[in-house]
């Protein structure tokens, strides 16, 4: 079933505490497999990464299975610039292949469908599994949490992608694979930064104050159409905190940091993010593509760039991104028709006439619209949001980033200001406009607290991280 409800196999998965099971395991696998001498290390290893991926499958989902892939040559390729390029390399086709097999016969996972390939649509699945009831026992025996999982600091934080390729009608949102690269400094310098960023969200506790009603309602908003209707929601990832820095092409486009919880929720949730049990703040850089194009030309921008006389600002902001990011008129077409974000103004009788109405608003900088430069600016504000973590962590304060916004305690609104100011002007010579905003003001915090799971997420998150625990009300400041 193309719709069946799963997600691939992460490498990079790990337990931070609590091995005896995997200890048990890996006894039981080696036994069986007749290895007195072997590399104990590396079948730990890769029993560790099969387990935790279907416990995290499991905890969220009890329908949820794991993709492995059973192809030799995506473990074993001889050229080290493809996406072999990203495999953990403690781990291997062989070792892989048995370590599945023998929990299988031995009852711990369950083969639910094999994996295939077609190479005319250039477009397959890889073989699925689900943790069996003897394992699932094993998690509530073992005292297994969310809490105790995170991403190992030794996998590829930088990723490069290639090119999208074109659409077919098995494969209709085609990805651009990733691809190996050659590193250097400034690529070493990146990776360290962002193991560095990395290392502070994983000491965090960040987390969502919200009722059980209201993640339901996210979690089929975060659901793309398809899955949605095969009933396949989707879940927030309240573990997903390691973030990735994901370029296109080359390392000139693109850049942005991905993998975050928090940057997949509705836009309207954020003031409900916690950080350390406290409140939070949201602050931009307030139409900072437009402001640096502008500024390019020698026009600094004194306007609202997305508000017009026709289109509400909403859809105008989204489209004109659209035009920015996309390589030419249709394939910006393309996106606008298939967005279920935008609905075409009525003012206008088809798409390309809208588009073209936003564009002569945007004369002075027409030249940019439909080139793909888009993802030029994206290299531009991702270097900006590498600065201002850093320097907030060097604060000793940790912050949320969505691209060109970022997310932190009240008390620490005065310094993540102050940081974006610095970033924008060291890097770009000038200030991007990022004045304070008002915070939000929560008005039904008494009937959250008597519908939500917080508070045992957050209980689970001190005892998993050795902390020791006492029930606090959410801090305002």
């Amino acid at each position: 079933m193309s719709l069946r409800y799963s997600v691939q196999f992460d490498q990079y998965l790990e337990f931070k505490t609590n091995q005896s099971l995997i200890d048990d395991l890996t006894l039981e696998v080696l036994d069986s497999l007749a290895m007195q001498r072997t590399n104990r290390k590396a079948y730990k290893t890769i029993i560790e990464k099969v387990v935790v991926n279907l416990f995290v499958a499991w905890k969220n989902n009890k329908r949820k299975v794991v993709g492995f892939s059973r192809g030799k040559s995506y473990w074993d390729s001889k050229n080290p610039m493809d996406n072999r390029f990203y495999n953990n390399p403690m781990l291997g086709y062989d070792r892989l292949i048995k370590v599945l097999d023998v929990l299988e016969q031995k009852n711990w996972i369950k083969l639910v469908e094999k994996g295939f390939y077609d190479k005319e649509e250039k477009h397959g699945i890889t073989t699925r599994y689900i943790a069996s009831r003897k394992l699932c026992d094993a998690f509530v025996g073992h005292g297994l949490s969310l809490s105790m999982i995170r991403h190992s600091d030794s996998g590829k934080c930088v990723v490069l992608r290639a090119k999208k390729p074109p659409k077919t009608k098995k494969n209709p949102n085609p990805k651009g694979k990733r691809i190996g690269y050659k590193s250097n400094k400034k690529i070493v310098q990146m990776e360290k930064n962002l193991q560095l960023i990395n290392w502070a969200l994983d000491k965090a506790h960040i987390d969502l104050f919200i009722t059980k009603a209201e993640e339901k309602k996210i979690n089929e908003r975060i659901t793309k159409k398809a899955q949605r209707e095969a009933g396949n929601i989707r879940e927030i990832q309240y573990q997903d905190k390691s973030l990735q820095r994901i370029f296109n092409v080359d390392f000139e486009h693109g850049g942005r940091f991905y993998g975050g919880f928090w940057q997949q929720i509705p836009s309207e949730y954020r003031t409900r993010l916690t950080i350390y049990n406290s409140r939070t703040f949201e602050q931009d850089y307030s139409s900072i593509h437009f402001a640096i194009l502008y500024n390019e030309i020698g026009q600094p921008l004194n306007k609202d760039p997305y508000q017009f006389g026709m289109g509400d600002r909403k859809t105008n902001k989204l489209v004109l991104n659209f035009m920015l990011n996309s390589e030419h008129l249709e394939a910006c077409l393309g996106a606008c028709r298939k967005s279920e974000k935008v609905t075409k103004p009525k003012e206008f009788k088809t798409w390309k006439d809208y588009i073209l109405y936003l564009q002569s608003e945007h004369e002075p900088i027409k030249k940019y619209f439909f080139t793909g430069y888009g993802l030029k600016l994206q290299k531009i504000d991702s270097d900006l949001a590498e600065q201002v973590q850093l320097e907030m962590i060097n604060k000793g304060k940790v912050i949320l980033c969505i691209h060109d916004s970022f997310v932190c305690r009240l008390r620490d609104s005065g310094d993540l200001i102050e940081c974006m100011n610095n970033a924008s002007i060291s890097q770009l010579g000038f200030r991007l406009f990022s004045e304070p905003k008002v915070p939000k003001v929560w008005t039904n915090e008494k009937s959250i607290k008597k519908r939500t799971e917080y508070f045992e997420r957050r209980k689970e998150f001190f005892v998993s991280n050795g902390l020791k625990y006492s029930h606090q009300e959410l801090q305002p400041m």
